[in-house]
């Protein structure tokens, strides 16, 4: 059987296709892991610096009843 020079270009170019397509689908794939990982680190963030207030408040809140606690005790 006889293949002519148009069958392999075809064979080509349908391997071409595929093989940009499954770059396509990888890049995809990445773009929306660091969308989704860039969402948990804003979420990470805010978090971060709720505990943060939290902890300076308490430090704050403390240092006031230790200050209380020594002029009453003069």
């Amino acid at each position: 059987m006889y293949k002519t020079d148009s069958d392999n270009e075809v064979h080509g170019c349908i391997g071409s296709m595929v093989e940009m397509a499954q770059i396509k689908r990888t890049i995809a794939h990445m773009e929306a892991d660091i969308e989704f990982h860039q969402n948990q680190i804003r979420l990470f963030e805010k978090f971060l610096q709720v505990q943060q207030s939290l902890l300076k408040n308490l430090e704050f809140d403390y240092s006031d009843s230790n200050e209380e606690n020594q002029v009453s005790d003069v």
